[in-house]
């Protein structure tokens, strides 16, 4: 496999984009801790002793420096809602300095009353017509389409040759980008992804995707349709309107937000019904089954598994001192594995008792895609199971396994079905 210097130097065009999207994703895989012991008796054990502690001490970080600003990290249930309720001590700002300085800044990054502001301009590009719409339009359509052209193989690496790409291009048809532009869009959304933490080489790839957006916003100005980005243009509250750069941020955002973490929930949430008969046997029967094991699947294994605050005073959560400046990571995959919330968290269990998880986020930050997450993740769950006759693990291949640290899914989801 070629090293992630050498994939991020080639060209941003052409026909190998969609394998060069794939190797680039592998390397950063390995970023997020691929590879590495599961995270959850790391969280069990610092959980039993304090909700929250100095440092990062599940990654090897324990302490803070004197030279660098603190850093805390929570893992209960309780002390998380409460970092991620109390928006005037536990400041979203903190993501400026992780994405805003590279996708530009959004209403990720934004506090009340500013947030509820940009929120009520957002929430109808997202809302329940809309998803209708879009379901209709072009979630159901592509999965035909995927389904029929993967059926007869008889097999295949699901993470690889079906959800991976799935989310990617649902986005790229609902934001109304052409069809000769989806290879590359892949590709510099992927790049965008994975250089993050590097400013310059971020910054070229958000500034690709903006050009991309452009080419289609000026269209869509003069020529509304029933896309994201026509919705956006025309999306006003209180006499406002967004901005061009603001609408790309925003768009940029829904990229890790939406679209990669939708390929992982989705893939942890199939490696968990395939590999209980009993229960794929209900979701098989039963569609309410399914949407309970969507809620279930992002709650077992998050996708995201921590989001950051930044303490705007001296203040005080689950019993330890926090001083104004620290960065507060708020570790959602601990805190959704909580024993006093969930009896045996470290099950899948689509049958248990709903108690809300923190995957999609909580308060006024709640996840603003959420609701498209979960269509597509319970359409493409339903038309595999429709489309692939006995769809099942394949026993030629070893069982797959949920990996990563900081973003967890499958790397590999090796299946056969009945041809």
């Amino acid at each position: 496999m070629q090293t992630a210097s050498e994939i991020m130097a080639a060209p941003d065009a052409g026909s190998g984009d969609d394998d060069r999207a794939w190797q680039l994703f592998e390397t950063f895989n390995l970023l997020c801790g691929f590879g590495q012991p599961a995270p959850y008796p790391a969280y069990a054990a610092l959980r039993s002793e304090s909700p929250v502690h100095a440092g990062l001490p599940h990654l090897g970080m324990p302490g803070n420096s004197a030279d660098a600003a603190p850093v805390f990290s929570v893992y209960g249930y309780d002390a998380a809602v409460a970092a991620l309720r109390d928006t005037d001590t536990f400041s979203s700002i903190a993501y400026h300095d992780m994405i805003g300085k590279v996708m530009g800044r959004s209403v990720i990054e934004m506090d009340p009353p500013e947030h509820r502001e940009y929120r009520h301009l957002l929430q109808p590009s997202l809302g329940p017509k809309t998803m209708d719409t879009w379901q209709s339009r072009f979630v159901t359509p592509l999965l035909t389409t995927m389904t029929t052209e993967l059926r007869p193989a008889g097999r295949a690496d699901l993470v690889r040759g079906f959800l991976f790409d799935f989310p990617m291009r649902t986005f790229a048809a609902i934001l109304g980008l052409p069809d000769d532009q989806r290879a590359e869009f892949h590709y510099t959304a992927i790049k965008l992804v994975a250089q993050s933490y590097d400013i310059d080489k971020g910054r070229a790839s958000a500034d690709r995707l903006g050009e991309m957006f452009a080419s289609v916003l000026e269209e869509r100005r003069r020529h509304p349709t029933d896309d994201l980005i026509s919705v956006l243009v025309h999306a006003e509250h209180d006499g406002k309107r967004l901005t061009d750069e603001e609408i790309y941020s925003f768009l940029r955002l829904l990229l890790p937000a939406g679209a990669e973490t939708t390929y992982r929930s989705s893939s942890s949430l199939l490696v968990a019904l395939l590999s209980d008969a009993d229960q794929l046997d209900a979701v098989r029967a039963d569609p309410a089954a399914l949407s309970a094991a969507v809620n279930e699947a992002v709650r077992w294994e998050t996708p995201l598994q921590f989001v950051p605050r930044r303490a705007t005073r001296d203040t005080e959560l689950g019993g330890v001192a926090i001083p104004a400046g620290a960065t507060v990571q708020v570790v959602i995959g601990a805190a959704n594995h909580d024993p006093v919330r969930w009896e045996d968290p470290e099950r899948f269990d689509l049958r248990r008792p709903y108690r809300s998880a923190l995957a999609f986020g909580h308060g006024v930050h709640m996840c603003i895609g959420m609701h498209l997450s979960k269509l597509e993740t319970e359409d493409l769950v339903r038309a595999l199971l429709d489309s692939l006759p006995g769809l099942r693990l394949d026993p030629d291949c070893p069982p797959p396994t949920i990996e990563g640290t900081l973003m967890r899914s499958p790397a590999r989801l090796n299946v056969v079905w009945d041809v």
